[in-house]
């Protein structure tokens, strides 16, 4: 991943919602994001990582002006787009009534394209009118505050506080004065920690496989593996109360047994229940550290995730 440029910097309000990833009927815009009828608006698919890549939108049109944010790295590409590459673009939005921006979520290294790009993603249809919700950033890395209670960061707001966002959904940041120079330094500084954390976690493998839906690099993906680091630990608690040799609950593998002591108290832990379809749906919700979770060694662990669709541990334990 690229460093951030402090100096490419652009603030995007978008319609306040929960996980960006098309509307449902736990997940619909609220309507504070401009006149535009929130059925139709092209944002809601911003947090949609497919192949590890987010596809946003720029409301209201899918248009920047890339003069503001670099001229001197603007690209053309052989479609005659015309571009700029490792961007920081912040989402925005307000969860009121349009004033007290916050920010939702971000791009990191983002490409920006001064108009959109169609698309025929069947993913990515907006169902009121039958159309394909259009972009004009990319990025492989992505960062959400899916639990709206942790969207604290306010923007400055021009007429309050002589600098910052305006009327418009865009906000380039490039004034040259000294509030703004200081806002653009201690934003950044907050999202190289976020990054730092988000890539410490991912260190961690065994645990980032275990929290409900399909994974993505946001606020989700660090709050899960610190309730996943609890959950694990429920979980020992009831299967080895007196803290004795960890074995597998599949087969009865004992790390500690086959390697001595670089093995004691080691365990992967398998989550029983599939939460994907639910938090497609509603998002975060509770797991059960005893019913949920399973300890299991590294080789059960790997037959149960090797089909698209785990096998159950009964199938398992027949097999085995």
């Amino acid at each position: 991943m690229d460093k951030i440029d402090k100096n490419k910097i652009v603030f995007i309000a978008i319609d306040w919602m929960k996980h960006y990833k098309g509307i449902t009927k736990y997940d619909t815009p609220l309507g504070t994001g401009g006149n535009y009828p929130k059925e139709q608006k092209h944002e809601i698919y911003n947090f949609l990582e497919e192949e590890g890549i987010c596809c946003g939108f720029t409301p209201p049109h899918g248009k920047l002006n890339l003069d503001r944010i670099c001229k001197d790295e603007i690209q053309v590409g052989p479609d005659g787009y015309k571009y700029i590459e490792n961007v920081l673009v912040i989402f925005n939005g307000s969860n009121q009534d349009g004033n007290n921006r916050k920010i939702i979520g971000f791009y990191v290294g983002a490409t920006i394209f001064n108009k959109p790009h169609e698309n025929k993603n069947p993913n990515r249809i907006i169902k009121s009118n039958n159309t394909f919700a259009i972009y004009n950033v990319v990025s492989k890395f992505s960062f959400l505050f899916e639990n709206e209670n942790e969207r604290k960061i306010t923007l400055p707001y021009s007429k309050t506080d002589g600098y910052g966002y305006g009327q418009s959904n865009i906000w380039y940041a490039d004034e040259n004065n000294e509030n703004v120079v200081n806002f653009r330094n201690d934003i950044t500084a907050k999202i190289e920690k976020i990054m730092s954390d988000v890539q410490s976690y991912e260190k961690f493998d065994d645990e980032k496989r275990y929290f409900e839906g399909k994974m993505s690099k946001s606020l989700k993906e660090i709050s899960s593996i610190k309730r996943n680091s609890e959950a694990r630990k429920k979980c020992l608690e009831h299967y080895f109360p007196n803290k004795e040799h960890y074995n597998c609950k599949i087969c009865g593998f004992d790390f500690e047994s086959k390697y001595g002591e670089i093995g004691k108290y080691y365990i992967e832990i398998h989550h029983i229940k599939s939460h994907t379809i639910t938090s497609r749906e509603i998002g975060e919700h509770e797991i059960d550290p005893i019913n949920d979770l399973l300890p299991v060694c590294s080789n059960c662990h790997s037959i149960i995730h090797r089909n698209k669709v785990p096998l159950k541990i009964k199938e398992i334990i027949i097999k085995n």
